[in-house]
């Protein structure tokens, strides 16, 4: 098991002004990221996780690849 200090992340937040990364105009992606040498993380902090979260997650994902224009290696979700 990898221990990771919460101020190694940084948190990443943008908006998708003209809906080309999302596909909503004004959309709102706010998460945190890792990046450990030529690895990208992405860390989603909830208390619990429902379907809906994983599908939105998913999303977020995406349009962080697309905004970083580059691949997430490993999705975490932390309580």
């Amino acid at each position: 098991m990898c221990i990771v200090e919460s101020s190694s992340w940084l948190p990443l937040w943008f908006t998708d002004r003209d809906g080309s990364i999302t596909g909503i105009k004004g959309r709102i992606i706010d998460t945190n990221i890792l990046v450990k040498g030529d690895r990208l993380f992405l860390i989603e902090v909830k208390s619990r996780a429902e379907l809906d979260h994983v599908d939105v997650l998913y999303g977020k994902t995406r349009a962080v690849e697309k905004y970083l224009n580059r691949n997430v290696d490993k999705v975490f979700w932390l309580p």
